[in-house]
């Protein structure tokens, strides 16, 4: 059996580690954005609040951006770790 030790194991655990929690957090903000920002997208006679997709993103998907950078840079600073 080939065990990894030392340098090897931390990176690839660094590795496994990062991009799991990156690439979800990432879709997390994603529903979450796209459960705020399709209700407001609906008619107002069916509850929604009538806004076109211009605002939907400044007022509700703007908020998300910052978030969803970091997250995206630590799910792609692991294949840093991968090389």
């Amino acid at each position: 059996m080939n065990e990894y030790r030392g340098a090897a194991k931390v990176l690839a655990w660094a590795h496994l580690v990062l991009g799991n929690v990156g690439v979800a957090g990432v879709a997390i903000l994603a529903m979450i954005g796209g459960y705020l920002g399709g209700p407001a997208m609906q008619p107002q006679q069916f509850g929604g609040m009538g806004w076109n997709a211009g605002q939907v993103h400044l007022n509700i998907l703007q908020y998300y951006e910052q978030p969803r950078d970091g997250l995206l840079l630590v799910a792609l600073s692991d294949s840093r770790l991968a090389a």
